[in-house]
Formats: structure tokens, C-alpha cells, sequence
């Protein structure tokens, strides 16, 4: 409360007052018992001193009481305009004094405070934690700041509480001075925080994807564990390695090509697909996806990425792809076979007509015999042409398995190429089978194609037959 100009000035003038009353009235009193000629005179110069020292002791006083009013206004200004709870208790826990942002959270009068403890005011727990931080405090004789939860008509905040033992004039700890601050959304925002922390960490580190992060100059900051199931080496093995030391030379170029024009455009990359050195010394295809990561300032100061390993579905691909260049072949295989065909029938009839017009007996006859087995034969390779290529009807008969497998050896070796060797153990005699035997056939080239494939440096093909009983267990 402010005090009147009429109080500021009332203290140094009753002090004033009363030393010049005072020193009068022993002036006359002394002098009265003594009888000289100059009493009177030295009575007059002993009032005017003690009026002058009167005077200076006003002025003396009124200049301290300025100071002391001046820093009591700051301190109450400090108390009052804060949105911290200062208080001040005995050791008992009673309140000495509380500020409004005290009474305000207990929902009271500061004057209705005082002299009370935390237990008519908070629950039994709230204020067992208040009484333990004070008492240490005045036990420790030190500052102490802790974090307190309480509660008060079933509302539950945090605070963060500064405690300090309150001395009196002999060193004597006579109670707390305390400032407590409100931290519950503060501390709300941590919690939230720290779970979302957990949570990106559980998802970081259990994401089969590689993530990672690299400094400006490509060097590796941080590594999750999935990097050793797809590059065989350890989080701490990666961390601080050059990126492009175990990278592909091929693909080292294209990205040491557009790595700066990134860093410039601030501006990550998305879908590349790279090839990443093993640590068996082998290369896996990943699709790497990465965004810049910028400083306050926004300048480009790292990348963070995630890398997909993508090894298996490249190697489908190039299957795939190979496939479709063998459905062409086989279409234009079927296609020339089936007009190879039609031709081979004209022959044939031709071949019977002349045949007809000849005699058993005619020198020609040998001759003709040989143009119809060549034909017979030829049919026989467009049937497995048109089977290759998926274009002739079924025709399940009985036939020769051995006679099959024979019959299309060369047709095997001309496909197999140099390098492979195409060998066979045919079982004699073998049982009849009941089979397309262009189908058969089909088989045995997909079987070929795959064992070609699997030996690209060359190798040996076995082709066997044998008998086999199967009985139903």
C-alpha cells in the first residue's frame, strides 16, 4: 500500500522532536544547578547546538527512510507483479508472508494465509512433499530447487520450487523463503515430447528400412541397426565412413554428378536406385529417398535418408525381362514354324503323289524316301517349335520318353551355347509314357533355359531317364 506524504515525512520529525526535546531539557536542567554568571549564555549556545543537531539527525534519517521505502516499493513491486508464489514461512511451516500469485492458486486472501500451514490448504500427500523440501532445506542450509506435484480441490499442477533457509540476524535458521513456479503445461509439453521421442526411436530403430543421416560432406552421423542386415556392418562401423566409399564406382559418379545442384537447391531426391558395397565385398540395389537437413540459419547442413533394399526386386526384373525376350523368341519362333509348317505340307503331298507315280522298283525311289524322312523330321522339329512357343493343341498319345528326349538334343545344344555341354543316361529298355510329347518337350527346354542360367560360366547339363515305381505311400 502507498503511504501518504504526510506519513513519509511524519517518522523523521518526531525522531527530530524528541532529541530536541531531550537535549533542552537537560541544558536547563544541568545548568540550573550551576550558579555563574554565564549560564544564561551557555544555556543559549547548548539549545542552538542541540537545534542543529536535531536538524541534521532529521535530515540524516529522512535520507534512510527514502532508500529503505525505495527498495521495500521494488520489492513489493517484484512480489506482487510476478506470476511466481514467493512466500516465506517459520519452522514450524507457517506462513509469514505470501504474494497474490500464492493466494491466487489456493484460492484465497494473503491475509487469510498467514499463519497457517500447507495441510489446511492442500491434500495429506501434497503437503508431506511440501514439508520434506522445506525440511531439508533448513537441514542442509542451502538452496534447493525440486519439483512438486500437488494438488489442491482435485486439481493437480507441477511446480518447480526454489527454496532457501531464511537466517535471522545471529545466523540462525528460522524458517524458508521460497519462489514456485508453475510448470504444469511446461511440463505436459516435455511428457508429450519425450513419448514422441520414444516412439520415432522404437520406429527408427525397428523399420527394416536403412535410416541414416551424413554431414555436408557425405560422411556418415548416424546409422539405425537395419544397416547390418542389408550391408552387413554394425551402426558404429557406418558412422563417420565417406558415403561414397562403399559406394558403386558407377554410381559414385552420377551422384558426386547431382549432389551439388541438391545442396544449392536445398532439395532432396527420391526413388534413386543405387548400388551399395556389402561388407562380403558384393553390391546390393537400394532405393534411396533423403531430405536436406538445414541449420537456423537455413543453410543445408546434412541429408537424412531412408534407403530400400530392393536386391530381390531388381533380380525379378531381369527375370522378367528375360522371360518377355523369350515369349518374343517363342512367338516368332511359333510364327515361323507354323509357316514352315504349311510349306513342309505341300511338300509332303507332293512328295506322295510322286511317290505313287514311281515304282517300288524305280531308281529314283531311294531318293524320294530321303526327301520324305528329312520332311517327317522337320515336321517333328516345328511341333516342338510350335510347343516352345505355346501354340499347338495337346495331343496326349503314347511315346517313347528316350525318343522324346533324343529328339530334341539338338535343338537343347543349339540353345545351351557355347560353353555348356549337354549330356544324357538313357535307361534301356524304359516303359512307355503317356505324354504330349511337345509338351515334354517344352519342359525339358524351360529345365535347360534354367540350368543355363544358373552356370553363366559354362558347365555340364545330365539329362536322365529311369524307371521308377510309386506306390500310395
Amino acid at each position: 500500500m502507498p503511504r501518504s506524504r504526510h506519513t513519509t515525512w511524519k517518522s523523521p520529525v518526531r525522531i527530530a522532536c524528541a532529541y530536541l526535546a531531550f537535549g533542552v531539557l537537560w541544558i536547563l536542567l544541568s545548568d540550573s544547578l550551576v550558579e555563574t554568571p554565564a549560564r544564561t549564555i551557555q544555556s543559549v549556545k547548548g539549545i542552538l547546538f542541540v537545534t542543529l543537531s536535531a536538524a541534521l539527525i532529521y535530515w540524516l534519517v529522512r535520507r534512510e527512510m527514502k532508500v529503505v521505502r525505495h527498495t521495500t516499493a521494488l520489492l513489493e513491486a517484484v512480489t506482487e507483479g510476478t506470476t511466481d508464489a514467493v512466500f516465506v514461512k517459520d519452522r514450524e511451516g507457517r506462513y509469514l508472508l505470501v504474494n497474490p500469485a500464492s493466494a491466487a492458486f489456493m484460492e484465497s486472501e494473503p491475509g487469510d494465509i498467514l499463519g497457517k500451514c500447507d495441510a489446511d490448504f492442500f491434500d495429506a500427500a501434497s503437503a508431506k512433499v511440501i514439508r520434506d523440501h522445506d525440511l531439508r532445506v533448513m537441514e542442509s542450509e542451502r538452496v534447493l530447487t525440486e519439483l512438486e506435484t500437488l494438488t489442491f480441490n482435485r486439481t493437480t499442477r507441477t511446480f518447480l520450487a526454489t527454496k532457501a533457509p531464511y537466517f535471522d540476524a545471529h545466523r540462525r535458521v528460522i524458517g524458508i523463503i521460497g519462489v514456485s513456479r508453475d510448470i504444469t503445461e511446461l511440463a505436459r509439453t516435455q511428457e508429450a515430447l519425450r513419448a514422441s521421442e520414444e516412439r520415432f526411436r522404437s520406429i527408427v530403430q525397428t523399420t527394416t528400412e536403412w535410416i541414416w543421416t551424413t554431414d555436408i560432406h557425405g560422411k556418415h552421423t548416424y546409422s539405425n541397426p537395419a544397416v547390418t542386415a542389408m550391408l552387413g556392418y554394425l551402426p558404429e562401423e557406418v558412422v563417420g565412413m565417406d558415403s561414397l566409399s562403399i559406394m558403386h564406382p558407377d554410381d559414385q559418379a552420377e551422384v558426386a554428378r547431382w549432389l551439388p545442384r541438391c545442396i544449392a537447391d536445398k532439395c532432396g531426391w527420391s526413388g534413386v536406385a543405387l548400388r551399395w558395397r556389402h561388407k562380403d565385398g558384393g553390391y546390393r540395389w537400394v532405393e534411396s529417398n533423403a531430405s536436406p537437413m538445414l541449420s537456423p540459419q537455413g543453410e543445408v547442413i546434412g541429408f537424412f535418408g531412408a534407403d530400400r533394399d530392393i536386391s530381390i526386386r531388381r533380380s525379378l526384373e531381369e527375370q522378367l525381362h528375360q522371360a518377355q525376350k523369350m515369349e518374343a523368341i517363342g512367338q516368332l519362333a511359333g510364327g515361323v514354324a507354323h509357316d514352315f509348317n504349311n510349306l513342309l505340307t505341300v511338300i509332303s503331298g507332293y512328295c506322295e503323289v510322286l511317290g505313287s507315280m514311281l515304282g517300288e522298283q524305280h531308281a529314283s525311289r531311294p531318293i524320294l524316301e530321303g526327301i520324305i524322312d528329312a520332311g517327317s523330321r522337320a515336321a517333328a522339329l516345328t511341333r516342338q517349335l510350335l510347343a516352345f512357343s505355346r501354340r499347338q493343341v495337346m495331343e496326349i498319345r503314347i511315346a517313347d520318353l528316350n525318343q522324346i528326349v533324343t529328339d530334341i538334343l539338338p535343338l537343347l545344344g543349339r540353345m545351351m551355347g557355347g560353353g555348356h555341354e549337354v549330356a544324357t543316361e538313357l535307361a534301356s529298355p524304359l516303359a512307355a509314357v503317356r505324354v504330349d510329347a511337345g509338351q515334354m518337350g517344352q519342359v525339358l527346354m524351360n529345365l535347360a533355359a534354367n540350368a543355363r542360367d544358373a552356370m553363366p560360366t559354362g558347365g555340364r547339363l545330365r539329362i536322365v531317364t529311369r524307371g521308377e515305381t510309386i506306390t500310395p505311400d
